[in-house]
Order: C-alpha cells, then structure tokens, then sequence
C-alpha cells in the first residue's frame, strides 16, 4: 500500500496493515524475491524488526545453536539467562568456545565459571574494540571503572547459576511466564525487560511451552504503551516511560491487549503465524516507530534499511 493510503485507514486498521505487511516483507525477502517486497516508503527506507519475535536474527542464531539443543534439559534455563545477559552472536560464538579444538571446548553456557568468562568476553572486548553487550537495550551492571561491565554482569549471572536448580523446580509448581518473570527481577542487575526477553525464550521449551498465560500477560514497555496511546487517539509523550505509563489507565493495558489478540486472530490473514500475546505487544511497539516515521513525529529515525533486513 501507498504511504498516502496508510493515512486514511482508522489506527487499528493501520496496526493490522502494518503487521500484514511488514510479516509480508519478510515472507518475499527470504523466498528471494527482488526489492522492493512493498509499496510503502517507510518499510522501504527504515528498519522495523518482525512481528514474530522468532523471525529476529539473533533469536534465530540462538535457537539453533543453543536453544534447540537443551529445549527438553533443565540446563536450557541458565544457557537462555546467560545468553540473553550479553545478546550478542558473537559473544555467543565465545560462550560455547567455537574456536578451540573439538573435544576441548568449554561451553560456558552449561558449564559456567564466571572468572573463565570474564577472561574470554575480556580478551573479546580487547579493550573496547569488539563489542560484547548488544545495543538493542540497556545492559545493567552497577557502577565502577572502565572495563568492569564484563566482570560485573558475570558476577550477577554467578547469583542465578547458584540457584538454578530452585529456578527450574519453580517452572514445574507454577507453570507461568508471569511467575517466572517475577522471580527474575528480584536478581540484581537483571531488569524487567531482561526478564521479559528470558521467559519469551523459555516459552518454546519444555520449562514454560505448557504456560498457561501466554495469551493473557506480556510486559508492555513503552513503547508498547505508546502505541496503544495511538490506537485510542490520545497524545502521546515521547520520551519519558514515567509519562507514559501515568497516561495509560494501569488497568487498561493487558485488558487492551487481549483484545487486540482476538482482533489479530479474527482479522490477520490465516496463512499467518498464531499470534500470542508477546506478539501484540512486541508489534504495538514497533507499529509506533512506523508511524513516527510515517508522520514525521519525534525526529529521524534511528536505523535506516540497508536493504537486508539481517537483523529481523
């Protein structure tokens, strides 16, 4: 659809389009077809991550190099915890020691030493040269000098790993993604987007596939907030999470969300994905970007599209 097309559908309209079409991008990139895959100037020209959390990049690395392999193990909890701390492949790739020989790779995700890893992510960040920590969101790990980033965030994983066997027995008595989440962010460092990220990986194996929320509770962030703003025309502050969250009725935002979730069911096309709430509250975020960019509102965006769309 034309951008001048966009503007004359009603927001929720609008919400499902973007949804269409940017899962369509993808389906036609990944099949090979040539560029454009849409109409729209803004997917065009800037970068907006899948609806489908699963569709991301780096998730994908993730799940076929660590998550698949222990999805049934009880140590898939703490590879998941470990990888989702730094976010990064290449660190990834450091973790499960890709580079020693075969037959003597330490894997760190399932045999963690927090000093061993500390040298190894050390020795990758050589000084601030390569990056260790992703910059999709922000990494907590309390204050000192440059440099103790790595030996502080492996010292918080050090708190998890020492209770690891509690946390997967938690999985077994109460089968949530919302229990599991309210246990993580008592740890130090490890914050509720963190948390959130963790329990959605955990979602696809053995721990939390039964969960008997995943329809019900998400973790709206805000720009998930933002974009249900839009949905009701109110006006929207663009920078602080505090304003936000004042705005929007606390009861409103998981009552509103399920009901999107039926909407999306009801009304995406069926060859689609099932979507779940994760999905609904992850596109509201990104369906806000779009329409940023689409309006001109908040400044230039970001991340430009390269034309790869690598990092779904």
């Amino acid at each position: 659809m034309r951008i001048e097309d966009v503007g004359k559908l009603s927001s929720l309209q609008r919400f499902l389009y973007w949804i269409t079409e940017r899962h369509a991008v993808h389906v036609k990139r990944t099949a090979g077809e040539p560029r454009p895959w849409t109409d729209d100037t803004v997917l065009q020209n800037y970068f907006f991550t899948n609806p489908y959390r699963e569709n991301d990049k780096t998730t994908v690395w993730f799940r076929e190099n660590i998550r698949e392999r222990l999805r049934n193990e009880p140590e898939v909890l703490m590879a998941t915890v470990i990888f989702r701390w730094f976010n990064l492949i290449e660190t990834g790739r450091v973790l499960l020691d890709e580079d020693s020989p075969e037959g003597v790779q330490r894997d760190l995700t399932v045999d963690w030493d927090p000093d061993v890893a500390t040298e190894r992510l050390t020795a990758q960040w050589d000084d601030g040269k390569n990056p260790v920590f992703t910059g999709a969101y922000m990494i907590k790990a309390g204050n000192g000098e440059r440099g103790c980033k790595i030996p502080n965030v492996c010292t918080s994983i050090q708190r998890l790993w020492e209770d690891k066997d509690r946390l997967v027995e938690m999985c077994y008595h109460d089968c949530r993604l919302r229990a599991l989440w309210e246990i993580l962010i008592e740890y130090p460092n490890l914050g509720g987007f963190m948390a959130y990220e963790i329990v959605c990986d955990l979602r696809y194996t053995y721990l939390l596939e039964d969960a008997t929320d995943v329809d019900t509770w998400a973790n709206p962030g805000p720009g998930a907030l933002r974009g249900l703003l839009r949905l009701e025309g109110k006006a929207i502050p663009m920078r602080s999470e505090g304003k936000v969250k004042r705005q929007v009725n606390v009861s409103m935002p998981l009552e509103r969300m399920v009901d999107l979730l039926q909407i999306c069911r009801a009304r995406l096309p069926k060859d689609m994905p099932r979507f779940e709430l994760r999905e609904v509250e992850h596109s509201l975020c990104e369906w806000d970007k779009y329409e940023r960019a689409r309006t001109g509102e908040g400044g230039r965006m970001k991340r430009t599209f390269n034309g790869e769309y690598g990092d779904e």
